[in-house]
């Protein structure tokens, strides 16, 4: 038996002395220290610490049962490959319990050990059920002594990939389906309520009953990680999740309120094939790179009235707990965000929020042991232990008996719980409601009661209805539909909820009813309801309704019931005529493209391409991207509408995105090629139709193409020549295009008034074709790459030379640039001696290698390569030079330690110059704000993110760990041939593989044999030995003030 354990008051006192912090450690104030802990509050609040080592050591997740006991999932502080843990299983779960009343837990046993990594607790009718991936499973204590004996797998994703993202949860839904989130990325197959089947590898939330019937999915995305999940008492569904968008501009991580049946960001392979109803849904709130995991609604009002209903959710990178206060917004919400609790310490990192019983707030801090694809936690932890604090009003008094304990529960009757629905306990209000629904059918008639009686509240009546919700069958059902009838828009919101997930068919003249009521919510709820319900004759009613959109949510909700109730494509083709409504025509061509067989061709699309109202030419555009086929159809379209004056600057706005749906359709490019020599075409579409010839989707050039880019390349007019070899230098060139493209290219070689970046453009073009340099380009591009104020011609002068074959004479001319080059070019120059065997070359190269600043920066295995032609005497040297500038892992830490020690203080101006250096080239590869590259991590609020030690740590040694997303992969072909990079996209049958700044591979799908991760970041180390300890102190500086 696992033995209590007791005494943490005395740890509290322990922990704080050692944390040098004398007196109480429970201060007011806006201000409180914890032992290193300095926590911010609003005024009027209090912090304190309630929980911590040996009761739990590294808490995670939590949930109470209905006596107020604390069941916490507790890491071993583990960091294995996933699958060693699911092995080993060395996580747990205690439950805490504070036996004196005094809200400081004092003591704890192990309820459950042998868990794979717990990403969820959720306690419900005796039982905890967590979240331990690839299962959920079900802990029951059936002896009452603490621990749980009874053990079984609830719930079988039947995945587990890297990160562990596969389930979090699970989550209690006010309606009494258990809810869980979905991450990652690895495909599950599951059979829907309605018989359908769902095979993808998105992200979802998905629900059941607790007897694992009525499998539904609420949403899907392409979110790296959904986590938490919270409900307001209509039961809209909120969550908190990761990689929301591309990290860009500072977004990143965000809270979501989702519709149901929605497709959320963010836009890569995973969406394929997923029912869509336009463009993706919207997040609620940004968050940027917080890492947020906890979510809670706030239900009670013993923090004040205007706190109720409010969100919280924990940010492990940022350190705090942040206020989320929801504002109606049409159909959906924004949000007014506040700080609510933050940590001064870098190891705080809260990883869940949850109300206790007496209305105040349990925070848990995990500590510092997460390192697991986690690149904020850069250093592994264990021993910096976590804890749980509690926030409270200042001025509030004791709530006595906050979870109705005292309380015969078996011995009530269905008017006393129907009273005690009113109780302002909301843990007691809770289980009222449980307790109610278990009386089943003879809670029903004495509901209804209330339900229809004037006097009660609007609260009482929507728990009533969460009850009713409970319990099965028709007289329930029945219940319910009193309240459709209401002309209270809170009280229709959560029955319309619960009429629609128990898919009442009786409820459907009412639900249509409300399609036009006053409220935006009840519209948008209304018209799911009918959806879930499916009839197909209900369809005309919801095309009716189209016209009056509310937003993209409402838009999205009607779009999605026609696809679920099957609507007919006669229906639909009728709502597509000239003479409806735009909205009704855009909602009628969205259900269409997602209906199989639907009988939509390039005829419907041609007219609404061009059609007056945005928003469905804009629809009609998005459905035209899944049908490329269609392009023949529209080649003479778009002719015709550019010849149309009244038309061509109508359409010039949305040509270059529509052609770029089309290119590779074999008429859209005849077409394209013969505008580019027509006289009447305006030079500015000949500059789009260029910029599209560059399309990224094409595995060679059309041949149509060559004539009449080679004739821009011979015309007078510099830009339309300047954009032509710029054109010809992004194209994949295989040979057959040197007849009519190299005759041009050497003449534009030697022509006058073009700018360097063009002329190095075109010596690159000249290599694809004949790969010996002229002398003369040679002299040009190394002149180029020592120009270094003039951004982006070292990356030119680099792909010139990577793509020549070079002679020994010109591989030499590069040895003294070594000595100027930073980290990301020296790589690159050292690649180009692959191939050479000239022993003089080989000892002037280890010579001149030994003496760059940077050459710290240079990989063994990139070395061992560029020297394994020469004789033995230049490869020994290699080694040993490498030998020599080994380091481990002490001599890291040490290192770094020693580095941060001597800093100066740094300038934020001079550390944005540093940054945006030629020498670092930082910008090149990484974006602040709207400028700069994507090959690494955005790093617009970065400083909220990483301390000092952090950034230092990821310059230094920048293959210590990786960012989401930006993790680099080997990609090997069915060929044998290897590359290795960051994944930029993933879609349409192509790869595309980021090696650093300007280099950059397309790879066809189908050439693929396999792809696994590399443990060698794409951003090279030793950037420190190309600063100076002062530029140093200047680029921390700048990237700590990007907030």
């Amino acid at each position: 038996m696992t033995p209590k354990v007791f005494g943490f008051q005395i740890w509290v006192h322990a922990f704080v002395s050692c944390m040098g912090y004398l007196g109480v450690n429970n201060c007011y104030g806006a201000s409180t220290r914890i032992g290193q802990h300095t926590f911010t509050l609003p005024e009027g609040f209090e912090i304190e610490l309630v929980a911590g080592p040996p009761l739990v050591e590294r808490p995670i997740v939590a949930d109470f049962d209905d006596q107020g006991r604390l069941y916490v999932a507790d890491s071993s502080g583990s960091n294995a490959k996933v699958q060693q843990q699911l092995a080993a299983k060395p996580h747990r779960i205690v439950r805490l319990e504070d036996t004196d009343g005094d809200g400081i837990y004092d003591e704890s046993v192990v309820y459950a050990e042998d868990l794979m990594f717990p990403e969820g607790v959720l306690w419900h009718q005796g039982a905890v059920y967590c979240g331990a991936p690839p299962e959920i499973w079900r802990l029951e204590d059936t002896d009452d002594d603490g621990i749980a004996d009874k053990r079984e797998v609830w719930f079988d994703a039947k995945t587990l990939t890297g990160c562990a993202n596969d389930i979090h949860g699970p989550y209690m839904g006010k309606d009494g389906w258990i809810y869980w989130s979905k991450g990652a990325f690895a495909e599950q197959t599951h059979t829907l309520f309605d018989g359908r089947i769902i095979k993808d590898s998105a992200a979802h939330i998905f629900r059941c009953l607790p007897d694992g019937s009525e499998f539904d999915s609420v949403m899907s995305g392409g979110m790296d990680n959904p986590v938490e999940i919270a409900f307001d008492d209509a039961g809209e569904i909120f969550f908190t999740t990761t990689f929301y968008s591309h990290p860009r501009a500072g977004k990143r991580d965000a809270l979501v309120h989702a519709i149901y049946g929605g497709v959320y960001p963010k836009e890569h392979g995973v969406l394929e094939g997923l029912t869509v109803t336009g463009e993706f849904l919207p997040a609620m709130t940004h968050l940027g790179p917080a890492a947020p995991s906890g979510l809670m609604r706030y239900e009670s009002s013993r923090f004040g009235r205007e706190f109720q209903g409010n969100l919280f959710s924990s940010h492990f990178n940022l350190r705090r707990i942040q206020r989320h206060q929801l504002i109606e917004d049409g159909t959906s919400f924004r949000t007014l965000d506040s700080d609510f609790v933050v940590s001064s310490h870098h190891d705080f990192h809260p990883t869940d929020v949850l109300e206790d019983g007496d209305g105040t707030m349990l925070v848990v801090d995990t500590g510092g042991w997460y390192k697991l694809c986690c690149p904020t936690s850069q250093l592994y932890k264990p021993d910096v232990l976590g804890a749980i604090y509690r926030v409270k009003r200042t001025a509030n008094k004791d709530v006595r008996d906050p979870y109705g304990i005292r309380i015969s529960w078996k011995d009530l009757s269905v008017s006393e719980l129907l009273t005690l629905l009113g109780d302002d306990r909301h843990s007691v209000n809770q289980r009222s409601v449980q307790v109610l629904s278990e009386q089943g059918g003879n809670a029903i008639e004495p509901s209804k009661i209330v339900l229809e009686a004037e006097g009660a509240s609007t609260s009482i009546k929507q728990q009533i209805l969460w009850a009713l919700s409970r319990i099965p069958g028709d007289e329930a059902r029945k219940a319910v539909r009193i309240a459709l009838n209401t002309s209270d828009a809170q009280l229709l919101r959560t029955a319309i909820h619960v009429a629609g997930i128990h898919r009442d068919v009786e409820a459907l003249p009412a639900l249509t009813a409300l399609l036009r009521h006053e409220d935006p919510f009840v519209c948008r709820k209304a018209v799911e309801g009918i959806g879930r319900i499916g009839e197909p004759e209900i369809a005309d009613a919801i095309l009716q309704h189209a016209h009056d959109l509310r937003d993209r949510a409402h838009e999205h909700a009607l779009t999605y019931a026609l696809i679920q109730v099957n609507a007919s494509a006669e229906t639909l083709f009728a709502a597509l005529a000239p003479a409806q409504h735009p909205n009704v025509r855009r909602v009628a061509l969205t259900v269409l493209s997602q209906l199989e067989n639907n009988g939509l061709n390039a005829s419907h699309i041609a007219g609404l391409l061009t059609a007056e109202d945005d928003a469905l030419r804009d629809r009609a555009m998005w459905v035209a991207g899944f049908h490329p086929e269609w392009g023949g159809g529209l080649a003479s379209h778009f002719e015709s509408v550019l010849l149309d004056e009244s038309q061509k600057v109508h359409v010039f706005n949305q040509l270059q995105r529509q052609l770029e749906v089309f290119v590779k359709q074999p008429e859209i490019q005849r077409v394209m090629g013969r505008w580019l020599d027509e006289s009447w075409m305006d030079p500015e579409v000949k500059q789009l139709i260029l910029q599209v010839m560059r399309h990224d989707g094409l595995r060679s050039v059309p041949t149509t193409w060559l004539e009449p880019v080679s004739r821009r390349i011979y015309s007078d007019a510099l830009p339309l020549v300047t954009s032509a070899i710029e054109t010809v230098s992004q194209w994949t060139l295989t040979g057959r295009e040197r007849e009519v493209l190299l005759p041009a290219l050497e003449y534009a070689a030697s022509r006058e008034g073009l700018s360097m970046a063009a002329r190095l453009a075109v010596f690159r073009s000249i290599t694809r074709f004949n790969p010996h340099l002229e002398n003369e380009a040679m002299k040009i591009s190394l002149a180029a790459y020592k120009d270094a104020s003039k951004p982006g011609l070292r990356e030119k002068a680099l792909g010139i030379w990577r793509d020549a074959t070079l002679e020994s004479h010109q591989v030499k001319a590069l040895l003294p640039l070594f000595e100027h080059s930073g980290p990301l070019h020296l790589s690159q120059l050292v690649d180009l001696f692959h191939g050479h065997s000239e022993p003089d070359l080989g000892e002037a190269f280890m010579q001149v290698i030994q003496k760059a600043p940077a050459n710290a920066s240079i990989r063994p295995d990139l070395l061992l390569h560029a020297v394994d032609s020469f004789p033995e005497q230049v490869q020994d040297q290699a080694r040993f030079w490498l030998k020599s500038m080994e380091v481990d892992v002490e001599e890291q830490r040490r290192q770094l330690q020693g580095v941060l020690a001597k800093l100066p203080e740094g300038n934020v101006r001079r550390g944005q110059a540093v940054f945006n250096s030629e020498n670092t080239a930082c910008s090149t590869c990484h974006q602040i704000g709207y400028v700069g590259g994507q090959t690494g991590p955005d790093l617009t609020r970065i400083g909220s993110v990483r301390n000092e030690r952090d950034l230092l740590e990821a310059i230094l040694f920048p293959s210590v760990s990786f960012v989401r997303s930006y993790e680099p992969m080997i990609v090997e072909t069915h060929d044998g041939e290897e590359f290795s990079g960051v994944m930029l996209r993933e879609g349409g049958g192509v790869i595309r593989l980021v090696a650093g700044a300007g280099i950059e591979m397309r790879l066809e799908q189908g050439d693929i044999d396999s792809i696994r991760p590399s443990q060698v970041s794409v951003m090279p180390s030793g950037l420190d030995e190309q600063l100076s300890r002062q530029e140093l102190a200047d680029l921390l500086a700048f990237l700590k003030s990007r907030q």
